[in-house]
């Protein structure tokens, strides 16, 4: 029996299941190889005690704190699990440098698995300009990522560091909840950066976090019900209770409206019961063109000339997404339109599943 070590942060476990944080990108992965070890640990300074997480979760502080107490200030704790654990592979979001130079030390397997869809080659943090600067010993060896676009760029970026991408099936979870037949339902996921976190994004939503045009359609028409879905950086923000009080002096009581449970619910279980879905700019575009919703992007920086301009072009092409000029075009005709549409679920011809991809990385 190995060793598989799982590591992520706060951020990466926004969704619940049971009640108990939930990592998406994670877990399929730790949970295909069952006949092995799983070690869970979370990124230092987590806030989310270890018994409120799926399949007990250690934080990083925590052995931190115990190696301290032993006064071996000289100990690392990376280099002390991959001397003595020896772990056969490593399942990161976000690993760091120390861990990518570790793993090729001893000879364990570092999978980063990156935890969201539509990677550019632009992309400041993840592209090609950026991997460019960074020294292959520092950089993990293997990559899951679960779109095509995303597979294309790592693809670019495998032939610079040598490194290998797997392109993974869909992660879908699917609850079996009875889908309201009353009346259509509309998904609006709410995006993270517009209320002075991105300077690029400032002043292009007045109140920094949901479209006036959103709330004035939600107001003038009752036929539809709107599951309004925050973005986790969003609940666990200070600025929590200001969207909130947007919301309800906006709209008032919760007749054709609700943000509660859509928000602690995990995106597949508001997305089985809709019939479009509506955005700023959220990579949740992806999961929705996984199960066959058609999806509507209102965010000007989409559009042709916008700095993500390119962002999501295989959806358009393929009738999955619409980019939504409010300028120039009604929101409430495009909604009636984006309902009646119901387009086949996007499947990825040549992905693998977790287990096909993990028997490949144990086995090479």
């Amino acid at each position: 029996m190995k060793l598989i070590i799982g590591f992520c942060g706060d951020w990466d476990k926004s969704q619940k299941t049971k009640g108990k944080a939930f990592a998406p990108f994670l877990e399929p992965f730790l949970a295909a190889v069952t006949q092995h070890q799983i070690l869970r640990i979370n990124r230092e300074n987590s806030k989310i005690n270890y018994w409120r997480t799926w399949k007990i979760s250690i934080p990083l502080n925590f052995f931190t704190r115990w190696i301290q107490s032993k006064k071996r200030k000289n100990v690392r704790f990376w280099h002390l699990v991959f001397r003595l654990l020896r772990p056969r592979c490593v399942f990161a979001i976000e690993p760091t440098p120390e861990m990518c130079y570790l793993a090729q030390k001893y000879k364990t397997k570092l999978v980063e698995i990156l935890h969201f869809y539509g990677l550019d080659s632009s992309d400041p943090k993840y592209g090609l300009a950026f991997e460019k600067r960074q020294h292959r010993l520092f950089r993990p060896e293997y990559n899951v990522v679960f779109d095509e676009k995303s597979y294309q760029t790592r693809k670019e970026i495998d032939h610079l560091h040598g490194s290998k991408s797997f392109l993974c099936k869909p992660l879908i979870f699917l609850p079996q909840i009875p889908k309201n037949q009353v009346r259509p339902q509309i998904l609006y996921t709410c995006q993270w950066g517009y209320d002075g976190e991105y300077p690029f994004l400032n002043g292009i939503l007045k109140n920094g976090f949901i479209p006036e045009v959103i709330l004035e359609t939600i107001k003038k028409d009752e036929s539809i019900k709107w599951l309004i879905k925050l973005h986790p950086v969003q609940i666990q923000s200070p600025k929590k209770s200001k969207y909130i009080s947007i919301l309800q002096d906006s709209l008032g009581k919760e007749k054709n409206w609700q943000w509660q449970k859509p928000s602690s619910h995990s995106i597949w279980e508001n997305l089985s019961q809709v019939d479009l879905h509506v955005t700023m700019s959220s990579a949740t575009v992806y999961e929705a063109a996984f199960v066959g919703i058609n999806s509507l992007a209102l965010c000007p920086s989409l559009l042709s000339g916008g700095i993500y301009q390119n962002h999501y072009s295989e959806l358009v092409e393929k009738g999955y997404l619409e980019k939504i000029n409010l300028k120039t075009t009604g929101l409430k005709q495009k909604v009636d339109l984006g309902i009646k549409k119901k387009p086949k679920p996007l499947v990825l011809q040549t992905a693998k599943s977790p287990e096909e991809i993990l028997h490949q990385l144990l086995h090479e």
